[in-house]
Formats: C-alpha cells, structure tokens, sequence
C-alpha cells in the first residue's frame, strides 16, 4: 500500500459537492509537498457512511488502494483520503495553504493563498472538553455527539480535567453512559475547552443512565415528581427554544406508568384558534350540586303549598352521578 501526504487543492473541486460523476463522488485533488510540477491527485473518501471532506487549503493523508474496475485479472488502482489532520488544532477549519505548490527549479508557481470554498463560512469554534473513555464527534460549527460517561474530576486532590462535567453521579455509579447530541454552544476566545450546558446550548438531547443535572430548571420546578435537577435514574431530555413532534400517518403516545405533567401556563387542545375554555371540574359539581339541591327543594304554589318535581328518580340518579363528575386521574390547574 502506497501513502502520501499533502494539501487539498482546487482543481474541479466544484465537482466534490455535485453528483455529475457518480463513479467520483467526493473526489479532491491533494496537491503533495516539494513537488516539481506533478498533477495533483484525485482521491475518494476512506468511507461513504462517516465523511469528512477537507477544505481548500487542508492536508490529509493518502494511501492507494484498489477501485471498482477490480478484477482477478487486472488491478485498478484508486487513491483514498483520511480527514483532515488538526495541523492548527482548530474545530472549525485547518487552514495552511499554498504550502504544496509545483516548482520550477527553486522557486514556487505563486503564493496566493486561495479560498477554502465557495460557500464556507469561518468561525470560531471551541473543542470539547474529553474526559476519559469518551468518543466524540464534533463538527466544524459547533455541533457534536458525545459518546460517555460519569466521571470524576478530582484525582489525589487536584482538578484532571480543565472543565467538570455539568451532569453528575454518585461515586458508585461512576462509568455509567450518558449519550449527548448537542447543537450550537456559547464560544470563548482562542481554543479554550467548553462543555455541553443545559441552560445555555442551542437545543440539545441527553440519553442518560444514572446521571442528574443540578444546573436543570424547569419553566415551573416539579413539586409531585423527583426534582428536575436531582432525579438520577435514565432520562431522555430535550431542550430547544420550540419542540414540535409530528406524526405523519398514525399517532403520537405518551405512555407513563405514573403521570403526564403538562408543565405550561397556557394549553390549546385541537389548534392554535382554540377559544372554548376546559371547564374547572370542582367549580361545576359545585354548580351542580346547587341546581339540584334547589329543584329538590321544590316551589311554592299559588295556593301556598309546596311543590316537589314529579321525577325524584333522575335527581337521585343525577346525585349519584355527579359523584363521578371529578376524575381521581386528570387534573387542570385551576
């Protein structure tokens, strides 16, 4: 197996982000170092289901193996590339280029440093702070997956790690998973580590195992659950500014052996022209109980004789009913 090194360069590059050649999909040219005139070399992805496509202006590694055309008979040979290596440890981009340029004699063809795309846009993004035993996957703008677990920052009485995690476990339950997909997170200057943040990202979700958040506040805190910020058994949590679920051809199931708070000032059931207020069910058996507490009593004749209502089965049926008018399982904020 043959490997090389050098910078991704623009020659076609256009064609990277198009499928007008499906036998070439996400080809660059890698340009190699100290050349002296050479071609530089279209080369595919190491794998089509993870990618990372280097920029203009990145350097990779590549190595030749064999392409499609393959056959007991003839060997077509076809250059991969490896993403790009962290030459300036940036998340964003590892820009450097105009370094592997085609010479003639001792001089460089030009020192122009060229775009690193059509439609790139830099930014300064910071890393995540690793913790021992994570795997992460972090894109250029700030989003990632973490893949990791309950750690512990303090080791022989000094700080391991620049940032403590913001979820917690007990010391027993160190090791345990947690999965956390995060989108846009607050930057600081430079390269500093940030962290993920329930209070602060984008919108994020949490797949945990033993883990708790102390930092987690609820619109309104849980008073008949276990604390938002304290519960430490497996959670499936999600933040954003807006939420919506849709299904498109069959239902939506919130199935708890336990309750389903609806932690909201203000609930619209049907669509959003909802204007039929939900009725207190307290305040109507209340109203109820006071019209039939009052036909009961029956009126006064015009000969002063009092008068009950013929049907004293349906009131002592609706009586009976009205004890049922309150459910013991839903409730409204009144």
């Amino acid at each position: 197996m043959e490997i090389k090194y050098g910078e991704v360069v623009k020659n076609s590059f256009n064609d990277t982000y198009t499928d007008k050649y499906p036998d070439d999909l996400f080809t660059i040219y890698v340009q190699e170092y100290d050349t002296d005139g050479l071609n530089p070399i279209p080369c595919m992805p190491i794998s089509n289901q993870i990618k990372s496509i280097p920029l203009i202006g990145e350097h990779v590694i590549i190595f030749k193996m064999i392409d499609e055309f393959t056959s007991a008979d003839s060997l077509k040979p076809q250059w991969y590339y490896f993403p790009p290596y962290p030459i300036k440890s940036n998340i964003n981009n590892n820009y450097l280029g105009s370094i592997a340029v085609p010479r003639t004699g001792n001089v460089s063809q030009g020192t122009e440093q060229p775009a690193m795309g059509n439609t790139f846009v830099e930014k300064g993004i910071n890393p995540l702070q690793p913790y021992e035993g994570d795997t992460l996957i972090e894109g250029r703008w700030g989003n990632s997956i973490r893949l990791g677990s309950s750690i512990s920052n303090d080791v022989d009485g000094e700080d391991f790690y620049t940032l403590n995690t913001t979820w917690k476990s007990t010391h027993e339950n160190r090791g345990d998973p947690i999965i956390i997909l995060s989108n846009k997170r607050n930057n600081k200057p430079g390269r500093q580590f940030v962290v993920e943040d329930t209070k602060n990202d984008g919108a994020s979700l949490y797949l945990t195992s033993t883990q708790y958040f102390p930092d987690l506040v609820l619109n309104k805190q849980l008073s008949k659950s276990d604390s938002e910020s304290s519960f430490n058994s497996s959670q499936f949590i999600g933040i954003a500014d807006r939420i919506i679920l849709k299904a498109n051809t069959n239902i939506i199931a919130l199935d708890s052996k336990k309750r389903v708070t609806i932690n909201t000032p203000h609930f619209l059931l049907g669509d959003e022209t909802a204007g039929a207020p939900m009725v207190h069910g307290n305040v109507l058996l209340s109203i109820l109980q006071d019209i039939i507490s009052a036909i009961s009593s029956g009126v006064i004749g015009p000969i002063a004789l009092t008068s009950y209502p013929i049907d004293q089965g349906s009131i002592t049926s609706a009586l009976g009913k009205l004890e049922k008018l309150n459910s013991g399982k839903y409730y409204i904020k009144e």
